[in-house]
């Protein structure tokens, strides 16, 4: 029953680091597109002010 319950553990330890590291990529995947529209932004603001 010990066997058992060390694999039950390492299986628990698995699938919350697998869930850890999904939601961290999806994070930078965000801050990516976040920072992406922020420029396209401040861009977009710069041609409106300074019309050449």
């Amino acid at each position: 029953m010990l066997l058992l319950d060390q694999g039950a553990a390492a299986l628990d330890a698995f699938v919350v680091a697998m869930m850890l590291g999904s939601f961290v990529a999806l994070g930078v995947i965000c801050w990516i597109f976040w920072k992406a529209k922020k420029r396209e932004d401040a861009e977009l603001q710069a041609k409106r002010q300074d019309p050449e």
